[in-house]
């Protein structure tokens, strides 16, 4: 299955410039949030996902076929 992965903010140095914070992923079924940011060393505890555009809490989200996960930091403001 395919997985695309999208970085947000400071995170998009996570990858290498050209790919500008995107990239895809062929992983097999059963892959959950958490495995994904564990590939480009993000601790899960420490952002915010969203799953086809749509905010996730829990970091055992199975993902499926096509699925597009996009990370944030967190914000802060005063």
């Amino acid at each position: 299955m395919k997985v695309i992965l999208k970085l947000y903010g400071p995170l998009r140095d996570k990858l290498p410039r050209e790919m500008r914070g995107r990239t895809e992923y062929e992983l097999p079924e059963g892959v959950v949030v958490k495995d994904i940011l564990a590939k480009v060393d993000i601790e899960w505890e420490d952002v915010l996902w969203a799953v086809n555009n749509e905010h996730e809490l829990s970091a055992d989200r199975l993902l499926s076929d096509g699925d597009e996960l996009s990370v944030f930091t967190h914000v802060a403001g005063g």
